[in-house]
């Protein structure tokens, strides 16, 4: 059995502040593997969170936790690991059983459930070597090709290879015929939870989607071929990974605002925008229900699919009112008017649908407030556009309900500062750069207060004593300072194409040319840019930019010997694309 070890002496507050600090919750496998591709995974945060929490812990003592949207059970395993009772909710099913098994059940516990069978790693064993016809052909008859090799994403749903979608299909319905459902012995509800998440943690990973399951690629990884390794290699269920833990866990699967009970501390991360959690992962909550519900499989005139992903139509049954404009603030504030808690952590997105200052003013209402954050790249499903980037301002409010709110949080002030943090790496203008600053060590005049800046060779803002000059300025001075900046970055892939072949195209004499590692990181991101360029919509912009590059590839052969060809191959990925 594949376990790992409890904290030293749970119950004791120094022991627990102590593996605090010498046990980097990166690196642990308990927290960083065997959690399904996610949007709002907190996977990236937990070091941040990690620090958050055992300074709220050194105040006061967390012995019991509750997260209340638990998702892939990410901050819920944090808190587990830390030492704290955690009590996981999520109202989606598929999230109910992962966090029921890797949450609530212990290593030593998962081996005695299984004891009469060999242990929890023979079943694992005997269900991978099922093999033949599934008893149910659900998944494989209706979101998989008939032949993998073969496959015509028009005519047929892409969302697994034919093989993987058997694999699904003889392991569950075996799973349903050993473990049937409703048995009223908790030990088996236990034993079904362990399996069905070790079979969903396939599902999300050997998925041809790009995280979400709302669409499936075009062809198995795309026309761009992306993670055809991990969309075709067989499944296989791994072992769950748990760790035996003293203080005991619960899961439960309702509406947020219905979770009873008294907690030391609360962690909230709401969806904070559109998109459904119901309909964009209607998959795992189909294998984990095994209901295996109707699927439209009626036909257009050309054969193709009338209805293209087959989501459930029932997955409006959990549709969340944070999803809404309309409904998002009401809800929230219903939220915290039913927690019984002295201390929350709420984790939010600068780019939700409550806006900050409304957050903050919700908030304030149940006591003080603190804000926090990190930097952070979040988990994005679905195709990227042209200026969209992966950075973001994700962060933290800490409210205490003993305290009333003091001191307003300058609201504006941090959000600048967040937000020239994030330029940092971006690609700038020269000329725009000039207008504002002057060089490429440039001195920003922030409200009377100057202010100087690197940029590398490819006028990249270096992130060099970036924070120690922004602690330096006031709100004021930083706003001035992230509207300068936000006015002279490139505005998308296209002028960040243009100025990489205008640095790359300078000969060797002149005194600003690239060499070296500067040249070679300019070719890499210049073919980046045209890369996401390779659709039918910028396919003007395209065409000029690979032209220019292919020029250049001429013109400097013995520097650039081998672009011509990559240039060659984003053509054809472009005629792909564009080919439908």
């Amino acid at each position: 059995m594949t376990q790992f070890a409890a904290w030293p002496d749970s119950n004791n507050t120094e022991s627990i502040l102590q593996a605090i600090d010498t046990l980097p919750a990166e690196q642990h496998p308990y927290l960083s593997r065997q959690l399904i591709a996610y949007i709002g995974n907190k996977r990236a945060l937990l070091p941040f969170l990690q620090r958050v929490f055992s300074r709220l812990h050194h105040e006061r003592a967390v012995r019991t936790f509750l997260d209340p949207f638990a998702g892939s059970g990410s901050v819920a395993r944090l808190a587990r690991w830390m030492g704290f009772a955690v009590h996981a909710n999520d109202w989606e099913y598929y999230a109910y059983v992962l966090n029921r098994a890797f949450v609530t059940a212990d290593a030593q516990q998962a081996d005695r459930l299984f004891a009469a069978e060999g242990g929890l790693g023979a079943v694992i064993g005997e269900l991978n070597s099922l093999h033949g016809a599934p008893t149910t052909a659900y998944i494989s008859r209706h979101y998989a090709p008939r032949c993998s090799r073969s496959a015509d994403y028009r005519r047929e749903r892409l969302f697994y290879t034919h093989e993987n979608a058997e694999f699904i299909d003889r392991v569950r319905s075996a799973i349903e015929d050993r473990y049937p459902a409703d048995s009223g012995i908790l030990e088996r509800e236990l034993q079904r939870a362990l399996l069905i998440a070790a079979l969903l943690y396939q599902a999300a990973t050997h998925a041809n989607t790009s995280g979400v399951f709302k669409a499936y690629h075009k062809g198995f990884g795309g026309h761009g071929g992306d993670a055809l390794r991990r969309i075709l290699n067989p499944m296989q269920l791994q072992q769950p990974l748990l760790i035996d833990r003293e203080q005991r866990c619960s899961a439960s699967m309702r509406d947020a605002a219905d979770c009873s009970g008294s907690y030391d501390l609360v962690y909230l991360d709401p969806p904070y925008n559109q998109h459904q959690y119901g309909s964009n992962y209607f998959m795992l909550n189909t294998i984990a229900r095994w209901d295996c519900p109707p699927v439209d499989q009626q036909r257009l005139a050309d054969g193709s699919l009338r209805v293209k992903a087959g989501i459930r139509a029932d997955w409006v049954q959990t549709r969340s009112a944070y999803c809404s404009r309309r409904g998002a603030a009401a809800e929230f504030e219903r939220l915290l008017d039913s927690l019984d808690t002295p201390r929350l952590v709420l984790s939010y997105n600068a780019q939700g649908i409550i806006e900050l200052p409304q957050l903050i003013e919700i908030c304030s209402r149940h006591g003080h407030v603190e804000i926090d954050a990190t930097d952070y790249v979040r988990y994005r499903g679905g195709r990227q556009s042209l200026t969209r980037r992966s950075g973001n301002h994700e962060f933290v409010l800490i409210v205490r309900r003993q305290k009333r709110s003091g001191r307003r949080t300058d609201i504006a002030g941090f959000l600048a500062r967040r937000g020239i943090a994030e330029l940092s790496g971006r690609t700038f203008a020269p000329a725009r750069l000039r207008q504002v600053a002057g060089s490429r060590s440039a001195c920003f005049d922030a409200a009377g207060r100057p202010v100087v800046l690197h940029f590398d060779p490819l006028y990249r803002l270096s992130s060099h004593g970036l924070s120690e000059q922004l602690d330096n300025c006031d709100g004021a001075a930083l706003q001035q300072l992230l509207q300068q900046l936000q006015n002279a970055v490139c505005v998308d892939h296209a002028e960040e194409a243009e100025l990489l072949l205008q640095l790359l195209g300078q000969t060797s004499e002149s005194d600003n040319a690239l060499c070296g590692r500067d040249a070679r990181a300019a070719v890499a991101h210049l073919l980046r840019c045209l890369r996401k360029l390779a659709h039918r919509k910028y396919r003007t912009q395209f065409e000029a930019l690979c032209g220019c590059a292919r020029d250049l590839g001429l013109r400097q052969a013995e520097r650039f010997s081998g672009l011509a060809g990559e240039i060659d191959s984003l053509e054809e990925l472009a005629r792909k694309r564009r080919a439908g």
